[in-house]
């Protein structure tokens, strides 16, 4: 919406009555826009833990089973859901910041931590599919969401899987370039890999690849692993070739305090 001011008008008070509500409308527009990607990016970016918590019933369910056994799966489950109340925190954050220009607060965390949580909880993705998961886990620290940085990982483990054969071999590695100060994250796998274009296309929102248009999602995952690495001042790579497997490796500042207090060289 727009309010266009003929030339033949001259009234200054006119003008500036126009240019206010111009003004206004594209705030609406924009926190509209704002809304807009965040019901897209919350849709998307749960159906993972969704899956997650509905396994988890249903193989409970599966049999009668002692009270220490339903207690233990309870706890899994609420901390599945204090997961998701924490996405979808940090996804409406990451829409207002985007539109307002502010900056995130940034904690310090341990990419080598969450690297480790997130390949637990997607066990089951796995096994599932027969697949096997090597960890070459390294000190990695950096300053960050935690959610955010979380769901990244996921997306990158969970694509990974995805678009890897039965029986395949995916590798997750945090380390550190103490030279360059950089914290190093890297997802390696053996699946279908991709052709040049694909690479150039794969983190435009909504595009997917013709291979990948019968795996279920909708290519937003990607796009918003990108906005999180942006927001976190990350940079990526991709080595990739079609039936080869896909290299992805980002760098984000090394946290050089939090490094410092491990007491290594």
């Amino acid at each position: 919406m727009r309010i266009f001011i003929s030339k033949q008008v001259k009234n200054p008070h006119i003008e500036g009555i126009a240019t206010e509500l111009n003004s206004l409308f594209s705030r609406i527009e924009e926190a509209v826009n704002g809304l807009l990607t965040f019901t897209a990016d919350a849709s998307h970016e749960l159906r993972t833990p969704l899956a997650i918590i509905k396994g988890i019933v249903d193989v409970t369910l599966l049999k009668t089973r002692d009270v220490a056994y339903y207690e233990r799966k309870l706890r899994e489950l609420a901390a599945h859901a204090d997961k998701m109340q924490s996405l979808l925190t940090a996804l409406l954050e990451m829409a207002r910041l985007e539109t307002s220009g502010e900056q995130m607060k940034m904690e310090p965390l341990e990419l080598m931590v969450i690297g480790e949580e997130v390949a637990s909880s997607l066990k089951p993705i796995w096994e599932s599919k027969k697949q096997t998961l090597e960890l070459r886990l390294n000190p990695a620290p950096i300053k960050g969401n935690e959610a955010l940085i979380n769901q990244l990982v996921t997306n990158l483990l969970d694509n990974a899987s995805k678009y890897t054969q039965h029986g395949g071999h995916i590798k997750l590695i945090t380390d550190h370039d103490i030279r360059n100060n950089k914290a190093v994250l890297e997802v390696w796998d053996t699946g279908i890999g991709m052709d040049k274009e694909t690479i150039n296309k794969c983190f435009n929102r909504l595009w997917r690849a013709e291979k990948s248009r019968t795996a279920p999602g909708y290519g937003i995952g990607l796009s918003l692993g990108l906005r999180i690495i942006k927001i976190h001042k990350g940079q990526i790579e991709i080595e990739s070739e079609p039936n080869k497997g896909t290299k992805i490796k980002i760098l984000f500042p090394l946290d050089l305090t939090s490094f410092e207090a491990y007491g290594l060289s």
